[in-house]
């Protein structure tokens, strides 16, 4: 389940990724706003951000990028 810190997370990545952030440029706008967040939530609020009905079509590619690279280091790390 989703808390309101994945909700928040994930509303940031949404606004990262409309004003065109990608990759490790919108993971570091993360990082910036809630410094003590961890990569799987960043990962967890991506699937989020790109699975919600009012998601932004134009920003969803950037946010599952995200989500795919963080789940890529997250399995090598394990």
């Amino acid at each position: 389940m989703f808390d309101a810190e994945h909700r928040l997370i994930a509303e940031h990545l949404m606004r990262g990724a409309l004003q065109g952030l990608r990759d490790t440029a919108l993971i570091e706008a993360v990082r910036n706003e809630y410094p003590n967040v961890t990569p799987q939530a960043v990962m967890r609020a991506a699937f989020l951000a790109v699975t919600r009905r009012d998601a932004d079509k134009g920003a969803i590619p950037s946010i599952y990028e995200v989500g795919i690279f963080l789940r890529q280091e997250h399995l090598a790390a394990v």
